[in-house]
């Protein structure tokens, strides 16, 4: 992003542009649900009812032993049929819902 210009004004300037985008995308987000959709993304769902989504799964490349560390990092659960659902969230940590029961 600098090329060979080292010197600290470039170096200021190159700061100052990322973080004045970083606050002006910020603020997009905060003002429309559909320019943070489009930034930020939505939870993709690779368990839903029990049952493995192999296509959303493939798309986030997430198998299903991931999820059952999570299910037992986070529920103490140690089958993947003790699972409801289980989702990706945008900042790529898995959540999951137990199944009644379990």
């Amino acid at each position: 992003m600098v090329d060979s210009d080292h010197s600290i004004t470039n170096a200021f300037l190159l700061i100052m542009t990322l973080v004045g985008l970083s606050i002006i995308l910020s603020v997009i987000k905060h003002h429309s649900k559909t320019a943070s959709r489009w930034l930020e993304g939505l939870p993709v769902l690779v368990l839903r009812n029990g049952a493995w989504d192999k296509e959303a799964g493939d798309n986030t490349r997430v198998d299903p032993s991931e999820v059952v560390a999570a299910a037992r990092s986070k529920q103490g659960l140690e089958r993947l049929d003790e699972v409801k659902h289980a989702a990706i969230e945008n900042d790529g940590t898995i959540s999951i819902v137990p199944r009644e029961g379990s």
